[in-house]
């Protein structure tokens, strides 16, 4: 358990091989901008190095509400892809400048399959997101126990 803990997203990156690293495209989103929207189709995964985001959902009268706030790291877009939905499931807005890299759906499939650290980190960072969830219904008002 204690290993899993210790992969670091820079780690991670650096163990996928170079014939996937080499469809990575950088990116830069400022303060504000909007990274992805809910609903919109999913064209890309992305690899946060740096930067703070927001996960935001609308509810039924399409007002949103904050899920999450992340800082430095993270994975955007996975779990759309993975799901086969290919639909951006939440809206992502940069909070402070973001830096990271984007890699196309095709290679996301690629990257799955590959042996890497990619696996194991992505299960991590699942079961934090889920476990996270979880604690959390409790505070969101659109839930009745």
């Amino acid at each position: 358990m204690d290993k899993l803990r210790d992969i670091s997203l820079s780690s991670m990156i650096d163990s996928i091989p170079e014939n996937i690293k080499s469809a990575f495209l950088p990116f830069i989103f400022e303060k504000g901008d909007i990274v992805i929207k809910e609903g919109d189709p999913v064209n890309y995964g992305y690899f946060v190095i740096d930067g703070t985001y927001d996960v935001l959902k609308s509810d039924f009268n399409e007002r949103s509400y904050l899920i999450e706030r992340k800082k430095n790291g993270g994975l955007i877009s996975f779990m759309d892809i993975y799901s086969g939905k290919l639909i951006q499931c939440a809206t992502i807005c940069a909070v402070s400048k973001m830096k990271g890299y984007k890699i196309p759906v095709s290679q996301c499939f690629r990257l799955l399959y590959t042996p890497s650290l990619f696996q194991p980190y992505l299960i991590r960072i699942w079961a934090d997101q889920f476990y996270t969830t979880n604690v959390e219904q409790r505070n969101l008002p659109l839930y009745s126990y």
